[in-house]
């Protein structure tokens, strides 16, 4: 059986980091900052 390689998941787990940080830093409203949050955990 062959070994999936690291990048293939932290490539897409810093894309969606990144997009949580930017919408937590750039959204004004509540909801909107707390779904970025949990899209960066």
């Amino acid at each position: 059986m062959e070994k999936i390689p690291l990048a293939l998941y932290i490539i897409p787990s810093v894309i969606m980091f990144c997009c949580g940080v930017y919408g937590f830093i750039t959204r004004k409203n509540m909801i909107a900052i707390l779904i970025s949050l949990e899209l960066m955990l």
